[in-house]
């Protein structure tokens, strides 16, 4: 075989090639996306259902943790965390709310979980951010903290 031969079957074998690839795509999407994905846009259709039979793991907000909690309330009233809902930090409640000493809501990990909204983040504007790493030298942000006034209620 030639030159000549050697490209006139090059193209039909990239052709092939590309049909193999493409079928081999479209057997694997249609085994991995769910019967219902694109039902009502780009969303599944289940997920709707599946959302509304899930067991409620947040208690409600508005105030349901200042029931049994008004002395953390008043704290934070006035403070710069006040429009931030208790299970934002503290994880869903409505286990503690049924069965305040079946479900503990302390924080385990202080330090990373401050970082979350906290750390230095290029672009972040609005919000005192620090450098978890060299600010507090490894110790745990409510060591110096107080987390229910952050900047009026320092520790130590």
């Amino acid at each position: 075989m030639g030159k000549k031969g050697f490209f006139k079957q090059a193209p039909v074998r990239v052709g092939l090639l590309l049909v193999i690839v493409l079928v081999i795509f479209g057997i694997a999407r249609q085994l991995s996306v769910p019967e219902t994905f694109g039902q009502y846009g780009r969303y599944r259709g289940d997920s709707i259902q599946e959302n509304v039979n899930a067991q409620v793991s947040f208690a409600e907000s508005g105030g349901v943790c200042a029931k049994c909690h008004p002395n953390v309330a008043a704290e934070l009233g006035s403070a710069q965390h006040a429009a931030i809902d208790c299970q934002t930090c503290h994880g869903p409640g409505e286990k503690h709310r049924t069965g305040p000493k079946d479900a503990s809501l302390k924080i385990s990990d202080v330090k990373s979980l401050c970082a979350t909204c906290h750390a230095t983040i290029a672009g972040r504007q609005g919000i005192a951010t620090v450098d978890p790493e060299t600010h507090s030298g490894g110790v745990a942000c409510s060591k110096c903290h107080n987390p229910h006034q952050p900047l009026g209620g320092r520790r130590g």
